[in-house]
């Protein structure tokens, strides 16, 4: 899944692609595509400013479901306003796109500086502090990310990590209605290795199940890999009933404090973990 409003090291938008209109947005290039939507670099043409402009795929303006759910990735994400979270610009409709539009984060994502290997002590605690305190930011207003992983969290020049992506987020209460929010319990949802035991089973989710997912990334930012073997089914088998990796197996040197904090975070007992990311 491609990163809501993030404009890649490693995926530059497609200069070739024609300019064209979205609602007051001229598109300028390609940022990137998921089975969620295409990620366009635009033009507001009003504010005169650049923008991440997120549309359904094509073929696909016409299906309900699809059009539900990227309004309520808008509201997810606009219930929120914190340095660590990319900002919803506004969501709306051109009569025939339905579009997202968002910050523009310069950098790369985090599966991009991982690629490049593990992170210092000191990158691992400056950009996990901040994914932490922009979970807690969406857990104050009752949003569950659901999709924490680090193709979904930018660090722009400045170094600083902003959370993108809330195509799977649980809306705040207030946000949704009931049909909606049906419509979001009773499936798993997620990416295999990063999801927690109890979202994996369509059982219910708290803050804690986020909690989950930024143990195993932090687990990945020191050790260059995650703490469950496999992929597909064999990592959603190894997360339900095998023990985590030890943090310092493939990477010794973790600080003690680390080394108690993931534990932590990847206990099957959401009981265990965390209460919410403020606690992390």
């Amino acid at each position: 899944m491609c990163a809501i409003g993030a404009r890649s090291a490693s995926s530059p938008y497609d200069a070739a692609v024609d300019p064209q209109r979205i609602g007051r947005f001229v598109v300028e290039g390609r940022l990137g595509q998921g089975g969620m939507g295409v990620v366009y670099l635009a033009r507001d043409v009003l504010l005169d400013r650049r923008v991440a402009l997120k549309v359904l795929p094509p073929g696909t303006e016409d299906d309900p479901e699809r059009r539900k759910r990227l309004l309520h990735e808008a509201r997810s994400a606009a219930a929120l306003s914190h340095p660590n979270v990319a900002t919803v610009f506004e969501a709306g409709e051109d009569g025939v796109s339905v579009y997202l539009a968002m910050e523009l984060v310069e950098g790369e994502t985090l599966a991009d500086r991982l690629a490049r290997g593990p992170l210092t002590s000191a990158e691992v605690v400056s950009i996990g502090l901040g994914i932490a305190r922009g979970l807690a930011a969406a857990h104050a207003v009752s949003v569950l990310h659901r999709d924490l992983k680090p193709a979904n969290v930018m660090i722009a020049r400045d170094g600083t990590p902003k959370l993108v992506d809330f195509g799977l987020a649980r809306p705040p209460k207030h946000a949704a209605d009931a049909s909606e929010r049906a419509s979001l319990t009773g499936t798993v949802v997620g990416t295999p290795g990063y999801m927690a035991p109890e979202q994996l089973r369509a059982a219910a989710t708290d803050a804690r199940t986020d909690v989950f997912a930024l143990g195993v990334v932090l687990h990945e930012m020191w050790a260059g890999e995650g703490p469950f073997a496999g992929s597909g089914l064999a990592v959603m088998a190894a997360v339900l009933y095998d023990d985590p990796k030890p943090l310092e197996a493939t990477r010794p040197g973790a600080p003690p404090e680390l080394v108690s904090l993931v534990a932590r975070c990847l206990a099957r007992d959401p009981d265990a973990r965390p209460r919410d990311a403020s606690e992390v």
